[in-house]
């Protein structure tokens, strides 16, 4: 039901794009790529490697181990995670330039898509510390939580594409998706520290 909700998203995206000028829709789809790409392939490999462990600890209702490996894990994801998107950032110019930038794709698209994906970059931190607790939260019983969370997610990107488009346009799009997944990973920590505790 989550992963319903969160999917809705990307189409609430798309229609909201719609409202701006020519070429928005496909802006956002071109900016979206390389922070779906990396998003994806972090949460795939973090997800199939803190389950299991997650799992294994909570039946053994070992929580200062639980609490130990998710404090470890998620210093250790932003220590990596941050630098990594600010050389991401830094390059989209280029990263955009290099593989769309050509045939009817021209300067101007490419300034347009490059503030696009780096507004989508951002979320890459906040997605990878938010399944790291997301999957605690799936180990330890508590999925109603992650789709009381989709619902609120939606909120928040209905919310923040309503007022950011305004300022920025397509890319305001592309930031609320990323303050969304803030949110997100916020509301996430905050919900596992509290069942840890209630659990204790």
């Amino acid at each position: 039901m989550a992963s319903i909700v969160m999917s809705s998203t990307s189409v609430i995206d798309n229609a909201m794009a719609s409202w701006l000028d020519s070429g928005a829709v496909a802006a956002l789809t071109y900016g979206s790529k390389i922070p779906a790409f990396l998003a994806a392939a972090g949460m795939t490999a973090l997800g199939s490697a803190v389950l299991p462990h997650f799992s294994r600890l909570v039946a053994l209702e070992d929580h200062g181990a639980i609490r130990h490996t998710l404090n470890t894990y998620g210093r250790w994801l932003l220590i990596l995670a941050v630098p990594i998107t600010i050389v991401f950032i830094a390059a989209s110019e280029w990263i955009v330039r290099m593989l769309f930038e050509r045939g009817a794709f021209d300067a101007e698209d490419t300034r347009i898509v490059t503030f696009v994906q780096q507004m989508y970059l951002i979320q890459i931190p906040f997605v990878m510390v938010g399944i790291l607790g997301g999957r605690l939260l799936i180990a330890m019983s508590k999925m109603y939580l992650l789709t009381i969370m989709a619902v609120v997610n939606l909120a928040v990107v209905v919310v923040g594409n309503l007022v950011l488009m305004q300022w920025l346009g397509v890319g305001g799009i592309a930031l609320a998706t990323s303050i969304m997944y803030a949110v997100s990973a916020a509301m996430i920590w905050v919900l596992v520290h509290r069942s840890l505790r209630d659990a204790a």
